[in-house]
This record gives structure tokens, C-alpha cells and sequence, in this order.
């Protein structure tokens, strides 16, 4: 929102426009200055004595424009499709007497591996999988009461996020305009 009595000043999304004009000083010439650069800034808008604009110069400047207060960049986060995502648990079990041990909560989770690391236990010579546990089928199993670990593996479809940026729009904030020069 433009506040001040400048009718040669206007704003089109990110950028600052300036309207041709006549002063005592001389004629200045339409211009326009992108100001997506200074967000998150205060920001003063010039004329330097060849009359092209400036922002926030660090020298003496011949007339100021506009003064406004750009806000920080901002992003939102958009869902592109869905993505397959790998999550892997491990539980302890129990061993028990049978040559079966359930595997709790399950589900459609695969099991993966199963024992110490240091046991190296091989699926399909020591042990297979079955929907709602291990069988054990070969000579080497941890013994009767002691505990060994399972990795199951289940494989989930979640939304695939990007950020992106909201492009700075001029006509959103207040812009303080001052008189041209006569």
C-alpha cells in the first residue's frame, strides 16, 4: 500500500517503478528497480544527482523517494508426489521351546535379520521368516530363555515435500512516499 502524495511512484510485485517526470532540476527518466535483493530490510529509495535511483546509499543522495520496510523471505513447503521410504525397527525376543518364536506386531513389516551381529545368523540355513515370526530350521539358534534381536523392515508411501519461495509482492506492505523535488 502506497501512502504519500507521489503519483509517479507504483509497485508491480517485486519491483519499484518511477514514472517519468519534469523537476527545476531537470527531466528524470522513467525507471524501475527489482527490490527482492533487500528483503528483510529497511529500505530507502533515491535519486542521486544524475536522477537514476538508489537504495541506501551510503553517499549524499540529491531527493528521497520512498521509504518502506521489506519483510524476510518467505517459503512454503508443496507436496510433488509421494515417495517409498525404508524404515527399519528392531525388537527383542524371547527365544522360546519350539522351534517358533512369534514376532510381535508384525504386520506387513518383513524381517530382516535376526541375532547379534556376532552370531551371524543366515536367513534360509539357520532361520526363515514366516508371517508372524521366525522359524528356526537349522542347528545353530540362541538357546531356550535367552533374548536376541530382530530388524524388520517396513516399507511406507509418504508425500515427497520441496520448498518453495514466495516471490515478494510490493503491493503487501506499506510504502512511506515523499514529493518529488519541484
Amino acid at each position: 500500500m502506497i501512502i504519500g502524495e507521489n503519483d509517479k511512484i507504483s509497485v508491480q510485485g517485486a519491483t519499484f517503478n518511477l514514472a517519468a517526470f519534469a523537476c527545476a532540476a531537470g527531466n528524470v527518466a522513467a525507471q524501475a528497480v527489482d527490490l527482492s535483493p533487500y528483503q528483510g530490510q529497511t529500505v530507502r529509495v533515491y535519486l542521486d544527482g544524475n536522477f537514476q535511483i538508489r537504495i541506501n546509499p551510503r553517499e549524499d543522495m540529491f531527493w528521497q523517494l520512498a521509504e518502506m520496510s521489506i519483510p524476510a523471505p518467505q517459503s512454503r513447503q508443496i507436496q510433488q508426489g509421494t515417495i517409498e521410504v525404508e524404515k527399519t525397527e528392531s525388537a527383542t525376543i524371547l527365544r522360546g521351546e519350539t522351534d517358533f518364536d512369534a514376532v510381535p506386531g508384525l504386520g506387513d513389516k518383513e524381517i530382516i535379520s535376526v541375532g547379534h551381529y556376532w552370531q551371524n545368523l543366515r536367513k534360509g540355513i539357520e532361520w526363515q521368516a514366516e508371517a508372524t515370526g521366525v522359524r528356526w530350521i537349522g542347528e545353530r539358534s540362541p538357546q531356550a530363555g535367552e533374548e536376541y534381536p530382530v530388524e524388520v523392515k517396513e516399507i511406507s508411501v509418504e508425500p515427497h515435500m520441496v520448498s518453495e519461495a514466495v516471490l515478494l509482492d510490493l503491493e503487501t506492505i506499506i510504502i512511506q512516499t515523499f514529493e518529488n523535488p519541484s
